[in-house]
């Protein structure tokens, strides 16, 4: 007969309520610390401008999640993640050490057995802040892509797919953006729960064949990703990925009006542009960047169309957008060629060179080599237009070496250095014809516009400058 030992028994029930009492403590620790997490989270994330204090808080307590990865969910961290580079962008607050701060996420969060696509993709939107074009940037987008062919989850590898076309168009490198878009469309055809990525996938081929001049193409996909949106607005309800939608539309809407612009129908590109601002008015919480580019776009048409006080209204607004958002891609560089173009449409050839200049600088600061070619092309147009031979032949010279070092790359360049070569030399037809007409660099010849259609000229009485100057500030 065996007997029981109570004492063996007693001792082995102590375990099981240690080992209870110790996983409860732990669950109570993660809860605690996702709480205080979290509250740092939303106060952020529903903030327009948090204070220094609470920005410098949120970093202490984001950093100290790391310390303990497993207490943290790491979508939660992610989101956080995000919210801190909005505000690393507007306001140039802690680049350094959210580098750093990514850095260690992404070795803690391996080292812990979890993913690190999501941080890998945060990473390269934190680099962009400081360069629009890098091999780090590029690496970690490869090592997310790297992650998630290997989970064979098709729709992170899409995801992924999709970050990796952002950042080539974002560079300009519109043939790999366009390889990355047609491996996400292959993905979506063969795994029908990703058609709803469709809209999206539809949107960045239409951004990647304007710059091409393929403009019925991009027009085509544009319009086809706009009825895909408005189906899907209608079959759900309103509220739901809101700014998802809205963002999708309102990039649309731009770059229907960028093709506008770019083939003379300066009408009906202002058309497109203003009712992308209306959906700017629709996003929860103030898209700066696109405000900024808003207004610059419709500064180019009103120049074209010489309405030079209306332009300047529009440039001064944009121009205060983008100083007071501390990373601004290429906006201040733009910003500073559509004044060059103001001021040459004025006769001040001195002025226009200086922000030419000023902006090819910018450029090459910002490692940004289309930049610094659409400056050069720019300048060429304007040693042109006043008559300065010598200086437009050098200018001409510096652009081709720049072009054939960058563009003719990875862009089918010389098949773009044609269809450049046959607008400018249909000009004088066009022109004939009294027919509108854009050529890239020189602007748009013929434009026919008589105001600006945008609400803020449309008012019943338009300010004076002090009560203009007093809207910028609303603005901001």
């Amino acid at each position: 007969m065996l007997s029981i030992d109570d004492a063996a028994i007693e001792q082995k029930i102590q375990s099981i309520h240690t080992t209870k009492a110790g996983f409860h403590q732990a669950k109570d620790r993660r809860n605690a610390f996702e709480r205080v997490l979290r509250d740092y989270y939303e106060r952020l994330r529903t903030s327009q401008s948090p204070s220094q204090e609470d920005i410098t808080q949120s970093l202490h307590a984001l950093y100290g999640a790391l310390n303990t990865p497993e207490l943290v969910d790491q979508q939660l961290l992610i989101g956080f993640i995000s919210v801190i580079i909005r505000f690393v962008e507007d306001a140039g607050l802690g680049y350094s050490f959210s580098k750093a701060f990514m850095d260690k996420a992404i070795r803690v969060y391996c080292q812990a057995g979890f993913s690190p696509i999501e941080l890998y993709q945060e990473k390269a939107s934190l680099l962009r802040l400081n360069q629009m074009e890098s091999a780090e940037r590029e690496q970690a987008l490869l090592e997310a892509k790297r992650y998630a062919q290997a989970s064979e989850n098709a729709e992170t590898q899409l995801r992924v797919l999709l970050s990796c076309a952002v950042y080539y168009t974002e560079v300009s490198q519109y043939q790999k953006a366009l390889q990355a878009c047609q491996e996400s469309e292959r993905l979506i055809q063969h795994h029908r729960h990703l058609q709803k990525y469709k809209p999206k996938l539809l949107t960045f081929l239409g951004m990647n064949y304007t710059p091409l001049f393929k403009y019925q193409l991009a027009k085509n996909c544009l319009l086809q990703a706009k009825a895909l949106l408005e189906a899907e607005r209608d079959s759900q309800d309103e509220g739901d990925n809101d700014d998802i939608w809205v963002s999708s539309m309102e990039t649309i809407h731009h770059y229907l009006g960028r093709i506008a612009e770019g083939e003379g129908h300066v009408q009906e590109a202002m058309r497109y542009y203003v009712e992308a601002y209306r959906y700017q008015q629709m996003f929860a919480q103030e898209p700066r960047a696109r405000l900024a580019f808003y207004h610059l776009r419709l500064s180019e048409l009103l120049i074209a169309a010489s309405l030079v006080d209306q332009a300047r209204d529009h440039l001064l607004l944009s121009q205060e957008i983008f100083d007071a958002i501390q990373f601004s891609s290429s906006g201040r560089l733009q910003v500073s060629l559509a004044w060059a173009a103001l001021n040459s449409k004025e006769g001040n050839y001195t002025r226009a060179r200086d922000y030419v200049l000023a902006a090819r600088e910018e450029a090459g600061n910002k490692h940004f080599p289309r930049g610094e070619l659409w400056c050069l092309v720019k300048l060429f147009w304007l040693e042109l237009g006043h008559f300065h031979l010598y200086r437009a032949i050098v200018t001409f010279i510096q652009a081709l070496g720049t072009w054939r070092h960058g563009e003719l790359r990875r862009n089918e360049g010389i098949k773009l250095f044609g269809q450049y070569l046959l607008q400018v030399l249909s000009t004088p037809f066009k022109m004939l014809k009294r027919t509108p007409h854009t050529v890239m660099g020189a602007g748009t010849l013929n434009a026919t516009l008589t105001t600006c259609i945008c609400p803020l000229h449309q008012l019943p009485a338009f300010p004076a400058p002090k009560e203009l100057n007093k809207r910028v500030k609303a603005i901001l």
